[in-house]
């Protein structure tokens, strides 16, 4: 029953954000080479865009650093040209909300979202559409309320998420990854993902399936539901013993150092 359901959820997905084209989309021009998102001339439409759809198809992209931006949809990598591009988007203390974000939109594009500090949230979020996709997180905090998708459309292009530091928030949809045979990968390092619900068994089996690795593979993974976070299911990650050991030596140099100093 709840895999029906699962399925219900995505092909319904698939469908909504198949109407999800860049049709009278604001498009990310840096016009007034600022590279902020706040800036009215970075826009082809002069006017920073407020609740409407937005295209972003180079690099380095807009930088969000204000408070209280929206979009309805974001696609990075949407194909407008014809021709392979890489597009990007970072997150440097402002925040963001949007309805729809698909990083790496079309076959043949390459998206990117890196988060340094500041939020960003969408309902429907695909990491990895029909291109190519990677979420980075330094910092902050993103959210995706209605689930997260890894890889979700493309057979061959793969999703990507580097969760160095931060928080990801996925909602009580889930956290998918792979489901169209894409490679869909996550390291994680300082960093914590959340689900809004028992995603105990599906995220272990992600990691059995060595999708999911803790600093770069040599780290190791802890995972529960309803422990760290009540009603939650909680995943993050510790470096190796020799490196915690090493760090701790760092450390303590550090502190022997400065207290010779002072003497």
């Amino acid at each position: 029953m709840c895999i029906c359901r699962n399925l219900i959820c995505l092909i319904s997905l698939v469908l909504v954000l198949s109407l999800a084209g860049s049709a009278h989309a604001d498009l990310w021009t840096d016009g007034n080479g600022t590279g902020i998102w706040n800036d009215d001339l970075n826009w082809d439409t002069g006017a920073v865009p407020a609740g409407t759809n937005v295209v972003i198809d180079s690099l380095p992209g807009p930088s969000v650093q204000a408070a209280g931006m929206t979009a309805h949809y974001i696609n990075l990598g949407d194909d407008i040209t014809g021709a392979p591009s890489t597009s990007g988007l970072t997150i440097d203390g402002g925040d963001l909300s949007s309805f729809y974000l698909n990083i790496g939109h079309s076959a043949g594009q390459t998206g990117t979202v890196t988060i340094n500090s500041g939020a960003m949230s969408a309902q429907w979020v695909n990491v990895g559409r029909f291109g190519t996709g990677t979420l980075t997180m330094n910092g902050g905090t993103f959210t995706g309320t209605g689930g997260i998708w890894l890889a979700s459309n493309s057979a061959t292009e793969p999703g990507h998420i580097q969760l160095n530091d931060g928080t990801v928030n996925a909602g009580s949809s889930g956290f998918w990854m792979g489901d169209s045979g894409a490679p869909a990968t996550m390291d994680i390092e300082a960093g914590t993902l959340i689900v809004d619900t028992d995603y105990e068994a599906t995220i272990q089996g992600f990691i059995d399936n060595g999708w999911i690795t803790a600093y770069g593979g040599a780290g190791t993974l802890l995972l529960d539901y309803n422990v760290t976070n009540p009603g939650q299911t909680t995943l993050m990650a510790i470096p190796e013993p020799t490196t915690i050991a090493l760090l701790g030596c760092g450390v303590l140099t550090l502190l022997l150092y400065g207290w010779r100093r002072k003497r």
